[in-house]
């Protein structure tokens, strides 16, 4: 699968994968433990910055009662 098709999902699913080695490695080659903690970095980023632009496309409707429900406006006595 291409990077620019990967889902949030899929990322997340290779972020915990990145973090479960350095968990799992006792002494971890610097080369590449630098390495997938770049690529584990930029995976971060665009998880953080898709779900940033789905909450912007996130609207709330709160329905209304006006047209169901008719206030009357008391007269002065």
């Amino acid at each position: 699968m291409s990077k620019n098709k990967q889902t949030i999902d899929d990322k997340m699913q290779r972020l915990q994968e990145l973090a479960d080695w350095f968990e799992a490695v006792s002494a971890p080659q610097l080369e590449e433990a630098q390495r997938r903690y770049e690529e584990a970095s930029l995976l971060a980023q665009e998880i953080q910055d898709e779900l940033a632009a789905m909450q912007q496309r996130v609207t709330i409707h709160t329905p209304t009662n006006k047209a169901t429900v008719p206030i009357e406006e008391e007269e002065d006595q």
